[in-house]
């Protein structure tokens, strides 16, 4: 087992393109960390330099207290499973799970007892003859992970192992790695850019934007409370309403539009004036209620009837601000219907309009 400690690392490449700006994070023994952001936020880059396929330009990686910055990839005790598999074609799966060992001068009985008892962790016995061309997509996965696994490394290192598969599949993975993590307790890095992958696995997340640490947090601390205006409208789905609105120098309500407010719990001690926010509202705390307790009204232009939800577009009334809201269960509402919502303050977010800093 492993800390894995990343301070101020920055990667620039040729030409002064700078994909890293200093990202710093210390991930406990044990711990899963998700980083997650949009493609091209750095993410990759950042596990690879973990791993030492990429040189650090500065800043320091630490794993178990011993710096790595210089070590070769295979001398730092990791193990990455990779998007793409990266098994070999022409050998089995017993092969390719050994292979490594066999590299590092395992014994042979012990090289047997580790892939023998990886597989059946992972439900492999049957399979350890079959080439991977022979193997499903995610059978092909867990030869990747149990290839990870039979090396007992400090720390494993995904990236974006589940993207290639269907959407079925990757729920039944994401299981598989979840229960994996909690059994090996091995300290693990997963890197992916989808949310609801996030929000499952990762015991913190660290959510990145152009390079640089947007937030660092639980699930649950970065859904009820994001940081920045980029975290809003990325963790969520649907993503969160974020309404440009005007702050009434009271604190006491925010005006959407020309002349529709919405009342707030007291914000005066944050901006002073009649300034310009951004209001963020999440589509399932926004709720149906009866036209004398609604805030406001919207216009139903598109339904989405999941079963489970319904989820309502359409424009507010007195604006033309589009707003998404999402209502548990088969909705009585159709196209063209006006439906008075509410919501309560504390499900309100306010955000700097300027710096996309949260305010409340």
């Amino acid at each position: 087992m492993a800390t894995v400690t990343i301070k101020d690392a920055v990667k620039t490449y040729p030409g002064n393109v700078q994909a890293l700006h200093g990202i710093s994070i210390e991930i406990e023994d044990g711990e899963l960390i998700v980083m997650v952001g949009p493609s091209g936020c750095g993410k990759s880059t950042m596990l690879r330099m973990v791993a030492g396929l990429e040189t650090v330009t500065s800043g320091d990686i630490h794993i178990n207290g011993e710096w790595v910055n210089k070590k070769e990839p295979a001398d730092r005790d990791i193990a990455m499973v990779f998007q793409n598999y990266a098994l070999y074609p022409h050998m089995s799966v017993y092969q390719n799970m050994a292979y490594g060992l066999k590299n590092r001068k395992i014994p042979k009985d012990e090289i047997e007892q580790r892939v023998q008892d990886t597989a059946k962790i992972l439900e492999l016995e049957e399979f350890l003859k079959r080439k991977p061309k022979e193997l499903s997509g995610g059978q092909r996965q867990r030869v990747a992970m149990g290839r990870a696994i039979v090396r007992e490394p400090k720390v494993f290192l995904f990236d974006e192992p589940l993207s290639n598969l269907d959407a079925k599949l990757r729920v039944q993975m994401r299981l598989e790695i979840k229960r994996l993590q909690d059994r090996l307790g091995v300290t693990t890095i997963y890197v992916t850019h989808d949310q609801v992958e996030a929000m499952t696995l990762g015991h913190r997340l660290l959510l990145m934007n152009e390079g640089r640490v947007e937030q660092i947090g639980t699930p649950l601390e970065v859904y009820e409370k994001p940081q920045t205006l980029f975290v809003a409208g990325f963790i969520g789905s649907p993503s969160m309403n974020l309404i440009p609105v005007r702050l009434d120098p009271s604190g006491n309500q925010v005006i959407l539009g020309e002349s529709l407010p919405l009342p707030l719990n007291n914000f005066e001690n944050i901006v002073n004036g009649d300034s310009s926010v951004t209001l963020g509202m999440r589509p399932e705390h926004l709720e149906a209620c009866e036209t004398e307790n609604a805030l406001m009204f919207l216009q139903v232009e598109l339904l989405e009837k999941l079963g489970a939800d319904t989820v309502v577009y359409g424009s507010l009334d007195q604006t033309d601000t589009a707003l998404t809201v999402r209502l548990s269960g088969i909705h009585p509402v159709d196209t063209g219907d006006r439906l008075p919502v509410t919501i309560t303050p504390e499900h309100l977010h306010i955000f700097d309009s300027d710096t996309g800093n949260r305010l409340n």
